[in-house]
């Protein structure tokens, strides 16, 4: 019955998105790439993010602090910030601050010191309490996504269990976290996000729905990437956001 059901739907409705999951084979194929892969410096609990400081140290979000690795294999580790909830997404801004996604408190901005020196927590008269990513444009504004207006981001599988219609965000705000707005609304868990490498559009991984979409940044007019992913995409553009910002990249 489900085979003619979906036979009737593609009739009725012929315009209607698939979302057929592709089996694992192919380029989806598993492969033991990451226990392949060289550990350097050491353990680090739940780490969530991470990205190079202007002082080529890394920067990694780990529950609620965020640890500074630097040195010989990013051996040296100590603690640059303690925020009051887990942390999440990073981004350092072109003048040295660091923008830190905080559950249930939105955007922080640190100084090179760890000090909180600026904040956004809410957009549109709704509290911002699922930021999952954030992203810096050439031009100094700073992308986020909401990931959910019901769950924080460390509800992620309660939020996917749900099956609740999207609520999560694109937002925009300016270098100074002020001025924020919604840019896109009823996005189905958005979990990472870049600015693409020309700058004309925003790149957001759109985890529930399977896919990567790109929106103008001139009118947000919304381009399907690809759609259908095996797994669910997210904070894999923290690797896309330092390579669009690589000197080869420009």
């Amino acid at each position: 019955m489900s085979l003619v059901g979906d036979i009737i739907d593609r009739l009725l409705f012929p315009n209607r998105e698939i979302h057929a999951i592709p089996v694992l084979d192919g380029a989806f194929s598993p492969n033991q790439r990451l226990d392949e892969a060289l550990q350097i410096g050491g353990e680090i609990e739940r780490p969530d993010d991470l990205t190079c400081g202007p002082d080529d140290a890394l920067y990694i979000s780990s529950d609620a602090t965020i640890v500074r690795c630097a040195g010989a294999d990013f051996a040296e580790q100590r603690e640059f910030a303690r925020l009051p909830a887990p942390v999440g997404g990073l981004a350092w801004t072109p003048d040295g601050r660091l923008i830190a996604c905080i559950s249930g408190h939105g955007l922080l901005a640190l100084s090179r010191s760890g000090d909180i020196v600026g904040r956004l927590e809410s957009v549109a008269g709704e509290p911002l309490a699922c930021p999952t990513a954030v992203t810096i444009a050439a031009d100094g504004a700073i992308y986020a996504t909401d990931g959910s207006r019901a769950n924080p981001p460390e509800l992620w599988l309660t939020d996917l269990m749900q099956n609740r219609v999207p609520s999560g965000r694109l937002i925009i705000c300016d270098a100074n976290l002020g001025a924020a707005r919604v840019c896109v609304d009823q996005l189905a868990w958005p979990a990472g996000v870049v600015v693409s490498h020309d700058g004309r559009e925003v790149w957001v991984a759109e985890s529930w729905s399977h896919r990567l979409t790109a929106f103008a940044r001139s009118d947000y007019r919304r381009r399907i990437l690809v759609k259908n992913f095996a797994g669910y995409p997210g904070s894999f553009f923290a690797v896309l956001d330092e390579y669009f910002s690589a000197p080869a990249a420009r």
